[in-house]
């Protein structure tokens, strides 16, 4: 779809911006560990996203540990289990509310857009990570189906009743904080949906959160029905059944959001977003004055925002400041979640003179000294012999090219080597 030339253009240009300057913004490689920990909690008390994630984990934590004194009290093989599967689920909510925490730190010369990925690079991981919860369930729900195990049904109602109670506070505190404005604006003038794949309209690292809690859920539900029906009709096999069905249900609902993360990492962009600009860049080559649009840029900065480049050329005499100003304008209102842009106006006539200037200075990285033809040939269609480029159709010379060609002169290097080569024989003839 687009150009597939490897030149990046830069999207800032001030350089604090870049992080290239000093800057009064938090800088967690140079603060204590103290400090950092103070700084973290404030930017976790002040976003209400991370501020659920951590009151759930402190919750869960909680939770977990009562549950593993209990089941080492008791002797209690399964509410060990239990107590370990939860600091796996507390490890995945601590990897979302540090992607959440990471994400606000400011941009520095390593990461020059900041560190606002993370939070998807924390979204894949937690999807990844249910998914092999899911096949270590698989797993051991045919084992027990193979070989049904003896079962506590009094006690295992009780803590799984206590647990669901747990996962139905976080669902409430989610949908809760989702429902008080978790909206998504754009000053650019226009509206536009965005359908991610995300669930109640939470971003790629929520969703891993919400799904870990949904998952927990269905587990606890699951465990209850289970042993309802194993108390009434006396099978154990009640159980294996219901985390077959609970695993595919968590496979099924995080294959999305491993699908959307690994997008917005590989920098897709979806179709509909597509369609925008390529729109948008037809409308831009049918303006007065744009000659040709090179090299188009559009990629991911998260799962809703864009970043934008490309390079307008334009004919002489047109104000580039003017057709930058109304080119960038233009994509701005037209693509949606486009934040920031870098728009380069040239003339014509400069892109040539830079072109055959390149032609002419160019040097590969093996390369043969070679000279042109005859200069009046060469710049017949400001080609040169050593880089061949694209003949323009407005760039043809009118008069006829020479039925003859020059010799061209051998390299300088070429006669000091045939005149060391020389010598060389003649002293060792001497000699001899």
């Amino acid at each position: 779809m687009f150009s597939s030339s490897t030149l990046d253009l830069p999207t800032h240009i001030d350089s604090a911006e870049l992080g290239f300057g000093k800057s009064l913004a938090f800088d967690a490689s140079s603060t204590s560990l103290i400090g950092f920990l103070k700084h973290s909690l404030s930017i976790i008390l002040d976003n209400q996203d991370s501020k659920q994630i951590f009151y759930f984990l402190l919750l869960n934590l909680s939770y977990m540990f009562v549950q593993l004194a209990y089941g080492v009290w008791t002797n209690s093989l399964g509410l060990i289990s239990d107590a370990i599967h939860m600091f796996f689920d507390c490890l995945a909510l601590g990897v979302g509310l540090f992607a959440s925490v990471m994400s606000k730190w400011p941009s520095n010369q390593k990461y020059s857009y900041g560190y606002n990925r993370i939070e998807t690079v924390a979204a894949y991981f937690n999807g990844v990570f249910l998914v092999l919860i899911s096949v270590s369930i698989v797993m051991e729900a045919i084992q027990r189906l193979l070989h049904p195990p003896e079962m506590s049904t009094q006690r295992l109602l009780l803590v799984s009743f206590i647990g669901l109670v747990v996962n139905l506070v976080g669902i409430f505190a989610f949908n809760h904080g989702h429902a008080h404005g978790h909206s998504h604006g754009h000053d650019h003038g226009h509206s536009h949906g965005h359908d991610h794949g995300h669930h109640h309209g939470h971003s790629a690292n929520m969703q891993g959160v919400f799904l870990h809690i949904m998952a927990d859920t269905l587990g606890s539900v699951g465990v209850i029905i289970s042993t309802l029906l194993i108390q009434w009709f006396g099978w154990t096999g009640f159980d294996p059944i219901a985390s077959l069905f609970i695993a595919i249900l968590i496979v099924l609902s995080v294959i999305p959001l491993i699908r959307q993360s690994a997008a917005v990492l590989m920098l897709e962009l979806d179709d509909h977003v597509v369609n925008q600009v390529e729109g948008t860049l037809e409308e831009l080559k049918s303006m007065d004055g744009v000659a040709r649009i090179d090299m188009p840029r559009f990629w991911p900065n998260e799962a809703e925002t864009l970043i934008g480049s490309l390079h307008v050329l334009v004919k002489d005499g047109v104000d580039t400041q003017a057709m930058r100003r109304k080119v960038t304008e233009h994509l701005l209102s037209h693509i949606g979640g486009l934040k920031e842009l870098c728009v380069q106006v040239e003339l014509e006539s400069s892109a040539r003179l830079s072109r055959l200037n390149n032609a002419q200075h160019h040097k590969g990285f093996f390369h043969t000294p070679t000279y042109p033809v005859s200069s009046s040939i060469a710049s017949v269609n400001y080609r040169s012999s050593v880089v061949p480029l694209p003949t323009f159709a407005n760039e043809q010379s009118s008069s006829p090219a020479p039925s003859t060609f020059a010799t061209p002169p051998p390299p300088p290097s070429a006669v000091s080597m045939h005149s060391m080569m020389s010598a060389a024989v003649t002293k060792q003839t001497k000699k001899e």
